[in-house]
């Protein structure tokens, strides 16, 4: 079973389409120090649908190529994300991931079109059939994908399905779905403002878009609650918040992205059309982290 914090890594493309090696390379060996568990790649943070296929491997390559020289002691879990429009992508992309060595893969299901539950459970029945590797379903609001419980008992069913990232507020149904697989399953939860409440709710840890630039907080945090610490934790996700608030100030992405590139991490731009900060939103992102000394303790 996976636990832990996975930021949901960033995608360093250029306006070119080409990937910043240099940048990916880079952000990827500060994670792995900051102590997190691993990471979510090419997901929705890392702009994988709107990414050409074959930038998404080159991606995952350098990102397995950098763990290998980093993790002898195999302790970090590397998740690709392979969602695409056309779901034989997503089948291309589960056997390329499980070639270039990640550990599991992750999906949503097929863009634009309402597909309905029926529509959906097949498509997650479908990719455990086709990956390599075990599934993680991503299950969010934002890719039109409401889970239930009842839902997660039917599709666990499949041997390839070993887990859920559950982007939701309804935490209600996250502590359902963690009564009705209580061991050997991995429930992440996807809202950063909610990871402590995500926590104590059930989940074994969480994916995230602030973990790219507050690693460190968001790991600890995911000590505090295991240790029962719950007035730590609540701190840390007031201080995580702040973060968050910033962040959506804009487009997230390329908030993050912003935010990366003053920390010194070449990551370049959002890809177009997400690449929406104007210059007044930069300068407005920097003066509030500037308020509270972020970049200041952020490396």
């Amino acid at each position: 079973m996976n636990q832990g914090i996975y930021p949901a890594l960033v995608s360093p493309v250029s306006q070119n389409g080409e990937v910043l090696e240099d940048g990916l390379r880079k952000l990827t060996r500060w994670l792995y120090a900051t102590g997190c568990d691993g990471l979510y790649v090419c997901g929705g943070t890392g702009e994988g649908v709107i990414l050409p296929e074959e930038v998404r491997r080159d991606i995952l390559a350098i990102v397995m190529e950098e763990v290998r020289s980093l993790d002898s002691a195999g302790r970090w879990t590397i998740i690709a994300h392979v969602g695409a429009a056309d779901a034989r992508a997503a089948s291309r992309l589960a056997r390329n991931a499980a070639d270039a060595g990640a550990h599991a893969v992750s999906s949503i299901p097929p863009v634009y079109y309402a597909y309905g539950r029926r529509g959906v459970m097949q498509y997650y029945e479908w990719l455990s059939r086709e990956s390599p590797l075990p599934v993680i379903i991503y299950a969010s609001v934002q890719s039109g994908v409401t889970f239930t419980a009842t839902d997660l008992v039917e599709l666990s069913r499949c041997p390839g399905i070993a887990g859920l990232k559950f982007t939701s507020y309804n935490l209600y149904e996250l502590m359902k779905m963690r009564a009705a697989r209580d061991s050997g399953f991995s429930i992440f939860n996807g809202a950063d403002e909610i990871l402590m409440f995500g926590l104590l709710a059930g989940a074994d840890g969480g994916i995230g878009t602030t973990y790219n630039v507050i690693p460190r907080e968001a790991c600890a945090l995911y000590r505090a609650c295991r240790a029962g610490d719950l007035a730590e934790a609540r701190r840390l996700q007031t201080a995580i918040n702040a973060i968050v608030e910033i962040v959506t100030h804009g487009n997230a992405i390329a908030s993050v992205k912003h935010i990366l590139q003053r920390m010194g991490f070449p990551v370049g731009d959002a890809v177009f059309p997400l690449n929406t900060l104007s210059d007044v939103d930069r300068t407005w992102i920097d003066r509030q982290l500037e308020a509270i000394q972020f970049y200041e303790g952020a490396i």
